[in-house]
């Protein structure tokens, strides 16, 4: 075990000659101003939040070789949110499977969302402030 934990150390000490200062993580800006909405229906910060709120509900694994991104496209015409979704792995093994289960799974949760409440109460949650 301590063999390991040297080798480790080593190994980091011999990348630091090659890139002592990782590159910063980038950051991509966005202004209100250029954001064209048309015919749009989707405030921008809501489309953004429910991105992000997709993209969690996405990751289903801890693996680096599995990373999902997910993109939602509005159409006007249609009255509809097109969710895309790419999914990054390693191999393509049970690549199929995972995306049959984010696909039911997403479906299941538009197809609830998308249901007029009749006799079921709502239940709003207010932002949890941690102080």
């Amino acid at each position: 075990m301590a063999t390991a934990a040297v080798a480790c150390g080593e190994s980091i000490a011999l990348l630091s000659l090659l890139h002592s200062i990782p590159a910063p993580p980038s950051k991509n800006d966005w202004d209100p101003a250029n954001i064209v909405r048309g015919d749009y229906t989707l405030p921008f910060e809501r489309e953004r939040r429910l991105v992000g709120i997709l993209g969690f509900l996405s990751s289903i694994s801890d693996d680096p070789n599995h990373v999902t991104a997910v993109c939602v496209e509005e159409d006007p015409h249609a009255a509809s949110l097109d969710v895309l979704l790419a999914i990054n792995r390693r191999n393509a093994d049970g690549l199929n499977q995972v995306s049959k289960k984010l696909e039911e799974g997403f479906k299941a949760i538009f197809r609830e969302l998308s249901q007029p409440l009749e006799g079921r109460r709502a239940h709003f949650c207010l932002p949890f402030n941690a102080r």
